[in-house]
């Protein structure tokens, strides 16, 4: 969540958790053979997907190890979704699947809920039938077509703050997300909701395009009329 995202020591103890689960940390005590004995863990947790093109890089390093899946929970499957997961980690727990290194039972399963959006991009692709990769797969092909995001530094530019130079800023709208740079600079922020209020306080009649790409020109016109309204009253948006 947001909150978690803001406290410095949250991600990191997440990956030690994670770390723990594998067997880098926790041990405890040595088998009869004298090998070291870690206790292994099921760790069932959400994470946010992207809005407007932000990518969270914390986000995305959390999903390139190899030691995770992730699944696209929807409206259609968020019902379904629990009884399996459910019935996997009851299985693994009593076959011990888990400590004997073996892995999940059943986990085949969720093949068709696997989220397959690649470490890195911006667009969300959920998993959809006849689609169906692994995130481990996707991660070897991000990483081997665009080595540069193997970092996770590739992130979209996010839009700058809207504001005229000649105006003494007034009011600051902040929105809860970033929205990503379009080709057009002039369509910055163009396709949020907030213009719905700016126009019906200004008396302009603006519906925001959640395409930019495929802006009319009249509504160019208009979106361009709305926002000089807007910023020569002093109101920035960012």
């Amino acid at each position: 969540g947001k909150m978690e995202m803001l406290c410095p020591e949250f991600i990191p103890a997440v990956h030690d958790l994670f770390d723990i689960g594998n067997g880098n940390g926790h041990e405890i005590g040595t088998n009869s053979n004298g090998s070291r004995n870690f206790r292994q863990r099921i760790i069932l947790g959400t994470i946010p997907t992207p809005r407007y093109g932000r990518v969270i890089d914390a986000v995305e390093k959390v999903r390139a190890r190899d030691d995770i899946i992730v699944l696209h929970v929807t409206k259609e499957n968020r019902n379904e979704l629990p009884t399996i997961i459910s019935n996997i980690v009851k299985d693994s727990i009593d076959s011990n699947s888990i400590q004997d290194g073996s892995g999940l039972r059943g986990i085949e399963s969720l093949d068709y809920f696997l989220y397959t959006r690649p470490i890195g991009a911006s667009s969300v692709n959920g998993s959809k039938k006849g689609n169906n990769k692994s995130n481990r797969r996707s991660r070897e092909e991000t990483t081997n077509t665009h080595p540069e995001r193997a970092d996770l530094i590739a992130t979209p530019r996010p839009c700058d703050p809207l504001l005229l130079k000649h105006v003494t800023p007034k009011i600051l709208v902040l929105g809860e997300t970033a929205s990503p740079l379009p080709t057009n600079a002039d369509l910055s922020y163009a396709e949020r909701s907030m213009w719905i209020v700016f126009g019906t306080i200004f008396g302009i009649d603006y519906k925001p395009m959640k395409d930019v790409k495929n802006i009319t020109d009249a509504s160019m016109e208009t979106f361009t009329k709305l926002r000089a309204s807007v910023l020569e009253r002093g109101i920035c948006i960012w």
